[in-house]
């Protein structure tokens, strides 16, 4: 606490031309503002010490959060490169998808051009085999019935 020598301050006023009654209270006013609450300079000094302490303590906090957002950032940075690797191989994979695609198209085409194909043939087949097959059950019905008469006529004495 810091105490002032109120006769030297009131002296020192009334030589400036204050009279004693407003000298002291000037001097007690002053007086009462010091002792109730006026920072010393050794509180200001010390008040300082320990602002420069929190501002070294909050530097060297930051320091270490800005540590950490370079790594983060290094991660991300890492993780970014990883993904345009993968975009990259999801683009091969699709580009050979896209080639299978095409690719099976082209085999649907044919599949579809020799289902035509084999249609036809069966049809071709069909035909050929039903012709045959007829003329087979014709040429029975002829052989059979050429046999009837000739059974016929024998029995009719003809030959």
């Amino acid at each position: 606490m810091n105490v002032i020598d109120t006769l030297e301050a009131t002296a020192a006023l009334e030589k400036a031309g204050f009279e004693r009654g407003q000298a002291e209270a000037t001097v007690r006013v002053i007086q009462h503002a010091v002792t109730t609450g006026a920072a010393t300079k050794a509180d200001l000094e010390n008040l300082e010490t320990r602002v420069n302490t929190k501002i070294d303590n909050l530097q060297i906090k930051l320091d270490g959060y800005r540590s950490e957002v370079k790594n983060h950032v290094s991660k991300v940075e890492g993780y970014r490169a990883e993904l345009q690797g993968y975009r990259a191989e999801l683009q091969g994979y699709r580009e050979e998808l896209q080639g299978y695609r095409e690719e099976t198209r082209s085999y649907q085409k044919d599949s579809q051009a020799h289902q035509k194909l084999i249609d036809s043939k069966m049809e071709t087949y069909y035909l050929k085999t039903r012709n045959l097959i007829l003329s087979m059950l014709w040429t029975a019905l002829i052989v059979l019935t050429a046999t009837g008469i000739g059974i016929f006529l024998k029995l009719m004495n003809f030959f």
